[in-house]
This record gives C-alpha cells, structure tokens and sequence, in this order.
C-alpha cells in the first residue's frame, strides 16, 4: 500500500513519457509468431501482458499459465488451434470466470475440440481446414480480433461472420492495421470478415506509444496545479480508440495542442449548461478516468454502454462505486449505465480499493491533487499495463510513502 501526497507546485512543461501500446504489441507479435522471417518489433510494450505473451510464445511444451492476462488467453487460442497436438490453457481464478465462450463455439465450428474446466481449457489442435464460421462480439471485440490474427494461416482461410452488437468495435481497427502492416489481404464489413490462406510476413516496426495510458495525465492536468504537460512521442491521429480522449477531456477542462511529436496539455475554462452524457461502447478503458474526473470536479454525467466492464480485470462498475461512494458521490447503476451525481471531492481521506486493478489504481491516483491524501492497495498491479505510471506521476509532483 501507498499513500500519495503532493507539494503545492503550479509546475510548467512537464514531460510525460508513456509506454509503448500494449494493444498493438500483443497484434504484433501474435503475427510474428505466424511469420516466416522473424523481423524485429521496436518499441514493444513493456507491459507484464505483452512480456508474457512474448514469453509463451517462445515455449516449447503444452502447458500455457496465462496468469490474468485476458488478451494473451484469447489471442492464443486461435494460435494453438491451428497448431497439432494438445495444449492447456490456465490461468487466475478470475481470469478463467471472464467471457471466452463466444470464441471457443467459433472454434468448435471450425471442427476444433476444446474442453472447459473451471480452471483451465484443453485445446486439442490440428491443421484447421474448415473456413466457415461465426463469432458474437456483444461480450468482446478480442474474439474477433484473435480469429482475425490467426484467420490466414488456417489451411483455406477463414470466413467470420461477426454477429451481435459490437463492443468497442475500434479495436477491430488495430486489428485490420496490423492484418496490413504484414501483408495480409483481406475484406471487411460490418457482417463478415474474409481472408484467404496467404503468407504473413510482419516487416520491421515499431510500436507507437499507448493512448488509454495517457488518460492519467489529462485527469493530472484536469484537477493539479501545472501549467502545462507534455506527453512525449503521441500520435494526435492515432488509429486506437482512446485517441478520442481529446475530444472528451476537453469538456473537462482539458486542451490539447501538437508540437512536434509530442502533445501539450492545457487548462481551459469549463461551460456547461447541462449534465454529460458520454457513449463508452468503443473506449471503455477510458471509463474509470472519465468517471473519476467527472466524480472530482462536482459534475454530474451518464455513462452508456459500459455492461461488460464487469468482466474486467476487476468488476469496474463495482469497484467505482464502491471507491466513489466512500467520497459522497450518489452512483446509480442501470444494467449498461451509470449516472453519477458529485458535489467535488476534497479535504476527505480516501483509501482506494483497487482490487488488484490497474486502471482503477491509475484512475484514482491523481485525487491526491486535491485532498494530498489518498491511500491506494495493491499499488504494484500498474505493472500490466504501465511499469513506469508511479515513476512518471512524480513528476508532477506527487510524493509516495509506503505504508
């Protein structure tokens, strides 16, 4: 456990280096996996999820503890399929209760047999050399995206039919861009994604840096005393999805000015005449810093299309509650939306419960700026997605003591 206080500080120009996009590393080297040549990626994430998958990916036997990373359980799922012989497939207790149903019956279509157990599944690979088959993205777009990966190397390509409402379809997005980078022809719709066997060949790339981590700084520059934020090397017109943070934030105060590779964030005035309202289904990583930002500067908002953050690394819905409510902010919950109502949050003690998630611990941490005290549990779980958030959240002039 930390406990996070800051110094009165109204610093100017501070440079924020974020890592490197998990999103687009995991796609990366689930394609190099599938490569003949093996190219160099530059700039890979150094986030424990990406490292993991990097890892299993260099195994040579058949057990895969997948531990709680949900990307590398899915995306290699279609891999190992496609691969002969039996693999298992395990992982936390927590990661094995999240959706992956929709992905095992679109693989059992393609006449692979996978057993589920409770704490782990069976896949008994072979050359898969049916195409036809379909997947619900109502749960996840990570299904999709991981038969899309894998779709070229199966013996007559793969023909997906993409079924139910999508959830954050923007990623699919990535997924096409890397299909591209490695050479991968293919046709995509809204109903159906077509490719044929073909080779994949990723070239040498290099990762640009992460959108969703630099949600953190703009609620930083949203409630702190400092001038100015630079966020080093980010790409303003950036294929992932949270790059339309530039657009949200700014109704928080928030703007947003390229020089160079690098973004300035500044402070500007906030008008409002009446609640916001903002449709989550293709940036839910952004949800926790959005509400908790909203929470802190007393403004009232709705948040839909956010049903499945209960199958997160945590139950996100029920983590913000829970934290928020401790800070007098009236949480209403609907089965895909939250309204929230706040009067501020300050001058109050606030002891975050992260249940070992790394976006609720980034999402809650700049609260220090306005009460300087704020204690946060299992501190060390921004390891999956951001190793670097405490070193770089002292530049701005907070302070961690170890509790």
């Amino acid at each position: 456990m930390i406990q996070l206080t800051q110094k009165k500080t109204n610093k100017d120009n501070v440079l924020i280096t974020l890592p490197a996009s998990k999103s687009i590393s995991n796609r990366y080297l689930i394609l190099k996996a599938l490569s003949q040549k093996k190219y160099p990626i530059h700039n890979l994430s150094r986030a424990h999820d990406t490292q993991l998958l990097r890892q299993l990916l260099h195994k040579k036997h058949r057990i895969y503890n997948v531990k709680d990373a949900g990307t590398a359980f899915r995306f290699l799922m279609p891999l190992l399929s496609n691969t002969e012989g039996t693999s298992k497939i395990t992982g936390t207790k927590r990661l094995m209760n999240r959706p992956i149903k929709p992905l095992i019956k679109a693989l059992n279509r393609l006449g692979v047999s996978i057993i589920e157990e409770s704490d782990h599944i069976i896949i008994k690979g072979h050359k898969i050399n049916k195409s036809i088959t379909s997947i619900n993205q109502s749960e996840s777009s990570q299904f999709a995206s991981a038969l899309m990966l894998s779709g070229a190397s199966f013996k007559n390509g793969l023909h997906l039919r993409l079924t139910g409402k999508s959830v954050s379809g923007a990623y699919l997005a990535l997924t096409t861009e890397a299909l591209t980078r490695a050479g991968i022809s293919f046709k995509l719709d809204e109903h159906c994604f077509v490719v044929s066997h073909q080779l994949i060949q990723l070239p040498e790339c290099r990762v640009e840096n992460d959108w969703s981590s630099a949600a953190y700084f703009y609620q930083v520059m949203a409630l702190s005393a400092c001038k100015t934020l630079t966020l080093y090397d980010l790409n303003p017109k950036s294929k992932q999805a949270d790059a339309i943070m530039i657009s949200l934030f700014k109704q928080l105060g928030v703007s947003t000015t390229s020089k160079g590779k690098n973004l300035i964030l500044g402070r500007k005035a906030i008008k409002l005449s009446a609640p916001l309202e903002f449709n989550c289904m293709n940036y839910p990583d952004l949800v926790p810093s959005l509400v908790v930002t909203c929470a802190a500067l007393g403004i009232d908002a709705t948040f839909r299309q956010i049903g499945h953050l209960r199958f997160k690394e945590s139950d996100r819905i029920l983590a913000l509650q829970e934290n928020l409510a401790a800070c007098g902010v009236r949480f209403r919950i609907y089965k895909h939306t939250i309204q929230i109502k706040s009067n501020g949050i300050r001058d109050q003690f606030i002891g975050v419960k992260t249940y070992n998630d790394h976006r609720i611990a980034m999402a809650f941490a700049p609260l220090c700026f306005l009460n300087n005290n704020v204690l946060i549990d299992q501190e060390t779980c921004v390891q999956k997605s951001f190793p670097d958030f405490w070193k770089q959240l002292k530049k701005t002039g907070v302070q961690l003591h170890e509790c």
